[in-house]
């Protein structure tokens, strides 16, 4: 049996694991975060996940005996897997949950659709300088709370104060450390979520906020994601004047959604809700039968139609009400014309909402569309099954001649895209979807050929970006092409090792070759190490010391520098070179900081210059000489 800790902290209300790990850190005194991490989750070359933390289990065999926690209570109370679950199908919860059971945390974006949606997938640190101040004087420290951690949550929805986030840092990612929130932000690791011109206009993201909350503490049984499709084409036609709803809605919607949260689309979190993207992702979410998609894309036609979720949740139920009884009322006195050959019953397979459909069409006498609203589902998908359990209406004939619909037959099984499709034929959208439902063998063939298609898409992509790029290894083609990654990874994942494998292979080979000299591969390296130290040399930010470690970093030549230094004399004669010494790095940053002054409009004091470049109160004599220029505006001797 595992070693337990003698004790562990007791998790505060909405802290994330993150935070309860950072406390138990500072309390046990390891001194060394991997150490701590290792102890905690059996590997000290964990990445702990701020949202969906993995391995868990490890670090429920950790608590002392008694405690009052369990893995599953950890997943539900402090972990944002609540929030999620009421987007995501039966399987990918099952998967999601035991992942963070058992594993690590690698393929959980994967399930989220995270790494190839257009939400992305970055894993960030928010918090609210209130909270912690208001945590340290009640609790006696501050710590890391779920609620701000939520994908759109730029503001506190208790103090509706704009959050801090950790600021990225490429020279120091951090991907290891293990702390708290600062009571006061530190503008070299923290920085605004909100511009300075966007601390007015929050009120919109305060209902986002809002919103997000209340998801992440709601009951299953109360939200889930199915219902409130159906609601919002309901919500719409309620808030529509004029027009045919079902073709309007997503272009009326995402007018509405840019007027409200335009000025957002800078912000990281908001991108997706930029030009010509947001009637897309509105098209797709309002699609009643779509199986998942994102919990923001869903808090944000929330916020817009309802204002917060506790309105939409009871209107739900007063607008589904109104609707069935004013379908009764007008419908059931003209009955369709319906054919019924003999009725079946519902298969294993078949929807459980189809069980209601012999009463809904039969016997009250309702149309698809009346039935289709009532069920929230769409008349081609009511009609598709009423016609496999026997149901046959009558329907109105198309407006599509037999020659263009074989025409459209044949591209389809082309595997053209249907918009594309719809656009060379001038016919609705829905009605290419509709011969696509009706006609087995052509769908079939169009998702076949639209895989051959994807397939070759992709392939070509990966093909193209290995020999760009011929240094780059799994990481940085995976962050280069993310989608067509990560759909070779689920469809073709053969093909992809068959291509990355190789490379590993070459490079290992030409490690064991290092000891014969070669002068071309070494000048090259050595214009690429020259190259990254003027990249570093010529920033405008707060300068970072030429180290070796840090050339060899950028250009993928740490193996070089560390171990194979002996077979390459010319980098090993014009490194020391290209490096800095404390004391070159010490005056570079006592210029930028003059220039900086000087930009901003203050005054060059000694004190600002000894804070801003990070010098002591005593340096060397040529150190305190240029100082002393500065300050006496001399600018010969900067």
């Amino acid at each position: 049996m595992s070693a337990r800790a003698r004790s562990f902290p007791i998790p505060f209300d909405d802290e994330t694991v993150f935070s309860l790990a950072s406390r138990y850190h500072l309390m046990c005194g390891m001194g060394s975060v991997k150490r701590t991490l290792h102890f905690l989750f059996g590997s000290p070359a964990v990445v702990l996940r701020v949202g969906l933390p993995g391995r868990l289990s490890n670090l429920e065999s950790r608590f002392p005996e008694g405690y009052p926690l369990s893995v599953g209570e950890l997943i539900e109370q402090h972990t944002a897997y609540p929030y999620y679950w009421p987007f995501l199908t039966l399987p990918r919860r099952v998967k999601i949950w035991n992942a963070m059971h058992n594993t690590d945390t690698g393929n959980i974006k994967a399930l989220l659709g995270a790494l190839a949606s257009r939400h992305g997938a970055k894993d960030q640190l928010r918090f609210c300088s209130e909270c912690a101040h208001e945590d340290l004087e009640s609790k006696g420290q501050p710590y890391w709370r779920r609620a701000h951690q939520l994908p759109g949550v730029l503001v506190c929805q208790k103090h509706a104060r704009g959050l801090y986030r950790r600021r990225d840092n490429p020279a120091n990612p951090m991907r290891f450390a293990l702390f708290l929130p600062p009571l006061k932000p530190d503008p070299d690791n923290f920085v605004s979520c909100l511009p300075d011109d966007m601390h007015d206009d929050g009120a919109e993201l305060l209902r986002i906020a809002k919103i997000s909350a209340e998801c992440l503490a709601r009951e299953r049984s109360v939200f889930t994601a199915g219902p409130f499709k159906a609601l919002y084409h309901q919500k719409i036609e309620a808030l529509m004047v004029e027009g045919r709803v079902g073709r309007n809605a997503p272009e009326w919607l995402a007018q509405l959604l840019t007027t409200r949260l335009g000025q957002f689309t800078t912000l990281e979190d908001y991108r997706f809700l930029g030009a010509n993207r947001t009637e897309s992702w509105v098209r797709d979410t309002l699609r009643v039968d779509r199986s998942t998609s994102h919990p923001l894309t869903h808090i944000i036609l929330i916020s817009a139609l309802f204002d917060d979720l506790q309105t939409a949740i009871t209107e739900s139920r007063r607008l589904t009400s109104a609707r069935q009884d004013k379908t009764l009322l007008t419908e059931t006195s003209a009955r369709p014309n319906i054919s019924v050959r003999r009725v079946s019953r519902p298969s294993d397979d078949t929807p459980v909402w189809c069980v209601s459909l012999p009463e809904l069409l039969i016997e009250k006498g309702l149309s698809m569309t009346a039935a289709a609203r009532i069920l929230g589902k769409t008349t081609t998908t009511v009609r598709i099954h009423a016609e496999r359990m026997g149901i046959v209406t009558k329907r109105r004939p198309k407006r599509i001649t037999s020659d263009l619909e074989s025409k459209i037959m044949k591209a389809l099984r082309h595997g053209s895209p249907r918009s594309e499709i719809a656009q060379r034929y001038q016919v609705s959208l829905s009605t290419v979807d509709r011969l696509l439902a009706t006609h087995k063998d052509v769908r079939d063939s169009h998702l076949q050929s639209q895989q051959l298609m994807r397939r070759a898409l992709a392939h070509g992509r990966l093909v193209s970006s290995l020999a760009n790029n011929p240094h780059w290894g799994r990481k940085q083609i995976r962050a280069d092409i993310p989608a067509d990654y990560m759909w070779l990874y689920r469809n073709d994942r053969q093909w992809l090792e068959q291509q990355l494998n190789p490379r590993n292979m070459l490079r290992a080979a030409s490690r064991r070759r290092m000891g014969k000299h070669n002068e071309g591969r070494d000048r090259e390296y050595l214009r690429d190490l020259q190259d990254a130290a003027q990249q570093i040399m010529s920033r405008d930010q707060k300068p970072v010391r030429v180290t070796r470690s840090l050339l060899g970093r950028m250009t993928g030549l740490t193996s070089v520098i560390e171990k194979y230094l002996g077979s390459f004399p010319i980098i090993r004669e014009s490194l020391p070179s290209l490096c800095e010494s404390p004391a070159q790095f010490k005056h570079r940053r006592l210029s930028w900081a003059v220039k900086t002054l000087r930009d901003e409009g203050k005054g060059v004091l000694a004190w600002r210059l000894r804070r801003l470049a990070g010098l002591g109160p005593s340096e060397s004599p040529d150190i305190e000489l240029r100082i002393a220029g500065a300050v006496s505006c001399q600018p010969a001797s900067i």
